[in-house]
């Protein structure tokens, strides 16, 4: 079996400029360590840099066609961080270095107090770097099945402004919306938030799409959100555990698209693991929870191996991190080599 820690290589050009404002701006939202700085993790940092990836040509002044990936999907087991993660990417989207704004010459920097921020962060750009700018009017909505579902994201967001050092630039964050300078705001929205769609956005974190179906109306939702970033040359960003194939969810649809420039990332233990097993279970769970120090392997274990009793489908799909339907069947031979080559 390959090796679970996976050997991440930066060879494009990208925001490294974003990578470093997080984690100088947000903070840990819960537990023991809650309001200590928020480091990415290997995936975090990697996801984050290939989503933030420039291409060569890319001239100042361009939005989403500046980057090479026009909107981005990870896949990611539970409890993996996924939450916390997707509300550092939104703070950035918020206030941050999200866009770009051309190449470095030498001794440009990035400088918060440029942007209304006191924190005294400032970055040195090298030469020929990708350099970034905020959005002047920052317009997000988290979206999602249910409230319960966006309060994942949104539970997770508060704190990290408040007791970081975004309060003083973002010094409200209300229970419904939050507002953000340049009269921008952050909204929550779900399928039966119909009047909201269609609406102005430049940023779009879509979280467990992999139960975005037709039946839950998220199909549509999906679609009218990316419609509206196209207008406005903002990106989306999903983020979910394995789905069943059998749904033909909005992750399925994103995963099997024939697009060059959708970002995926869906670690896959070796198929040959069976998750029936115990010993192999393990391995799978080495495997697909590498990068997220943070979680016991044992309390996962022990979670999954109950849920095998009654759902083994369903823990597969949550802590392995697979693609199974009905009685186990796996997704078609070779889908995932062709469909995840770039």
């Amino acid at each position: 079996m390959s090796s679970p820690e996976p050997s991440y290589r930066v060879d494009f050009p990208t925001l490294f400029v974003a990578v470093d404002w997080i984690e100088a701006h947000c903070v840990i939202p819960d537990g023991f360590s809650r309001g200590q700085r928020f480091v990415l993790s290997g995936w975090q940092a990697w996801d984050t840099l290939n989503h933030y990836r420039v291409k060569p040509s890319a001239t100042r002044g361009q939005l989403a066609p500046a980057f090479y990936f026009r909107r981005s999907q990870t896949v990611r087991p539970q409890k993996t961080g996924k939450g916390p993660f997707t509300a550092a990417i939104i703070c950035l989207e918020g206030v941050g270095p999200a866009l770009f704004d051309g190449w470095a010459r030498g001794g440009e920097v990035y400088d918060c107090r440029d942007f209304g921020c006191g924190c005294g962060f400032v970055y040195a750009y090298e030469p020929g770097e990708a350099m970034g700018i905020p959005w002047p009017t920052p317009l997000i909505q988290i979206t999602a099945t249910s409230n319960e579902q966006t309060d994942n994201i949104y539970d997770a967001l508060r704190p990290m402004i408040q007791l970081g050092p975004l309060a003083d630039l973002i010094p409200k964050t209300g229970e419904e919306f939050i507002r953000l300078p340049g009269a921008g705001r952050i909204d929550t929205v779900t399928s039966s938030a119909k009047s909201r769609l269609g609406a102005r956005v430049t940023f779009v974190p879509q979280d467990e799409t992999g139960i975005w179906t037709e039946s839950a109306g998220m199909v549509r939702v999906a679609e009218t959100q990316r419609r509206g970033l196209a207008g406005m040359g903002g990106r989306a960003w999903e983020t979910t555990n394995a789905w069943d194939p059998a749904e033909l969810s909005v992750a399925q649809r994103t995963f099997e698209s024939s697009a060059k420039d959708i970002f995926r990332d869906f670690p896959q233990a070796p198929s040959s693991l069976s998750f029936a097993n115990k010993a192999e279970r393990r391995k799978i769970l080495r495997y697909v929870y590498a990068g997220s120090p943070w979680v016991d392997l044992d309390a996962i274990e022990a979670e999954a191996a109950e849920l095998m009793e009654r759902d083994p489908q369903q823990a597969e799909r949550f802590f392995g991190n697979r693609l199974v339907q009905g009685l186990g069947a796996w997704l078609p031979d070779n889908l995932w080599e062709s469909t995840c080559s770039t």
